[in-house]
C-alpha cells in the first residue's frame, strides 16, 4: 500500500505557489502605477514651468528681437536639461533656449504642437529629432485677442534608463 503525503505538504505547496504568483502580479501592478505617476508628475512640472514663462514671452513676442527672445528663454530655462522653444503659428521656431532658432526645423507636425495650435495644452514623449535625446514635451498656446498666435513648448530630457522603464509601462 502506497503511503500518502502528509496533509501539510499537499496543501502547503499549492498555497505557496498561489501566494507567489499573487505577489509577483501585485509588484508588477504597483511598479506600473509608480511609473505612470512619475510620468504625470514630469508633465505637470514642465507644464507649470511653461505657464510661469508664458506671460513674459507673450508680452515680448510682438516687439522683441530674436536675440532678446532667445535670451529670455535661456533665463527661464536655466536649470539642467530643461528647454524652452517659442514657435509661431506656422511652426517656425522664433526662439530657442538651447540652440539657434535657424538650426531647428519647422515643428508644426509635432504632436504637442498640433494640439497647442488648436488652443489646448499638448504633450508627448519622444526622441527629439534635433538633438537625438528622449524628451517629455509640453506645449501651451499663446493666445491674444482670442486667437492662437504661437506656442511656447517646454521640454525636459529623460534619462535613458528612466525612459526605458516608462516606455515599457506606458507603451509609447
Amino acid at each position: 500500500m502506497a503511503r500518502q503525503k502528509p496533509l501539510f505538504r499537499r496543501l502547503f505547496i499549492p498555497y505557496v505557489g498561489v501566494a507567489l504568483v499573487t505577489l509577483v502580479l501585485l509588484l508588477l501592478f504597483i511598479g506600473s502605477a509608480f511609473r505612470r505617476a512619475e510620468l504625470n508628475q514630469l508633465e505637470t512640472s514642465i507644464g507649470q514651468r511653461v505657464n510661469l514663462t508664458l506671460p513674459h514671452i507673450a508680452l515680448e513676442m510682438e516687439s522683441a528681437t530674436h536675440e532678446d527672445l532667445c535670451s529670455l528663454l535661456r533665463d527661464h530655462a536655466d536649470a539642467g536639461d530643461f528647454r524652452l522653444t517659442l514657435i509661431d503659428r506656422a511652426g517656425n521656431v522664433i526662439a530657442e533656449s538651447d540652440t539657434l532658432p535657424e538650426a531647428v526645423p519647422n515643428l508644426r507636425n509635432r504632436p504637442e504642437i498640433l494640439v497647442a495650435l488648436l488652443g489646448r495644452r499638448g504633450s508627448s514623449i519622444r526622441e527629439s529629432q534635433e538633438f537625438g535625446y528622449t524628451y517629455c514635451f509640453v506645449a501651451e498656446p499663446i493666445i491674444m485677442d482670442g486667437m492662437v498666435i504661437g506656442v511656447l513648448r517646454g521640454g525636459e530630457r529623460i534619462i535613458a534608463s528612466r525612459w526605458e522603464l516608462l516606455k515599457r509601462t506606458v507603451g509609447s
